[in-house]
């Protein structure tokens, strides 16, 4: 697939760039773009624009902030160019804790479908409404989220910091909603969703119970993103979890502090949590050997 540079950033009040050249590698530069915007709403118009997709930054939420400021969050930009190298115009994708709907929305127009997951009710609707605005016709976006069986659980979000949201209690998040989780077996045996030969897992938490509801993942052999949480697990604990879905046909590297990719049992990096899963018959690991580390 043709490189993808990633959306370009398009800001309709003056104030803005004046903000963002001034403020760029300044500490508190969210705090002041938050400022900003809350005495003077009016300055808050911000949008990422690719193609036929427009999509309005709300500069109050930190994830918005990220890409009005350098284009998104540091690992979530290698997560891109791992991504813009493994798909193709044949792929599916299954964007797993999609969030503002970044990759979703980036990679719909080049590939064959997208399946964007967010159990948060606010970003679910916004990744729609542009969807909607934007005629985009192969994204599908599921208002609930996966999990190891079909059940309904706890999630958490913050209406003041919607960005955020987990299936795990914590201080940022006030707003308890019992939300559905469902298993990939459950939603590709019921033709849901077409078998996804990718998948981008963040979830704040449940990554591995979401591969632990794909039984079939040796079977179709995707490729996996995903950043993992411990849960208040160890590592050690992990890593055994992970192995007993994926089996001995996996490679599984860790991105380091670098971006490169190291195997995980030569990583000592606990600099990051974010993970690459390939199988080791994969026709796209030669695409990945640039950033191997042997």
């Amino acid at each position: 697939m043709e490189h993808i540079k990633g959306p370009i950033i398009k800001l309709e009040h003056p104030l803005l760039g004046f903000i963002q050249k001034l403020c760029y590698k300044s500490r508190g530069r969210g705090w002041i773009l938050k400022k900003l915007v809350k005495y003077a709403p009016w300055t808050n118009r911000a949008t990422l624009n690719y193609k036929n997709s427009v999509f309005p930054l709300d500069l109050n939420n930190d994830a918005d902030i990220s890409y009005f400021y350098h284009g998104g969050i540091d690992h979530e930009m290698f997560f891109q160019e791992i991504l813009n190298t493994v798909l193709n115009k044949n792929s599916i994708l299954c964007d797993i804790g999609s969030n503002i709907g970044y990759y979703s929305l980036l990679f719909s127009p080049e590939i064959k479908y997208v399946y964007a997951f967010e159990p948060n009710p606010i970003l679910a609707n916004r990744i729609n409404s542009v969807k909607n605005n934007c005629e985009i016709k192969n994204l599908t976006i599921f208002n609930y989220g996966l999990s190891s069986t079909n059940a309904i659980l706890p999630f958490y979000y913050n209406t003041s910091k919607h960005d955020l949201g987990s299936f795990l209690a914590n201080k940022d998040n006030c707003i308890k909603v019992n939300i559905d989780v469902k298993t990939l077996d459950d939603l590709i045996l019921n033709d849901e969703i077409l078998i996804p030969d990718v998948l981008k897992i963040d979830t704040e938490g449940l990554e591995l119970d979401i591969l632990e509801g794909f039984t079939k993942l040796k079977e179709y052999q995707p490729i996996i993103l995903m950043e993992w949480i411990s849960r208040n697990q160890s590592e050690t604990t992990m890593l055994k979890r992970l192995y007993r879905v994926i089996g001995t046909e996996y490679l599984v590297y860790r991105i380091n502090k670098d971006y490169h990719l190291v195997d995980i049992g030569e990583s000592s990096d606990r600099f990051t949590n974010n993970l690459l899963l390939i199988h080791k018959d994969s026709e796209r690991l030669q695409l990945l050997k640039k950033w191997i580390i042997a």
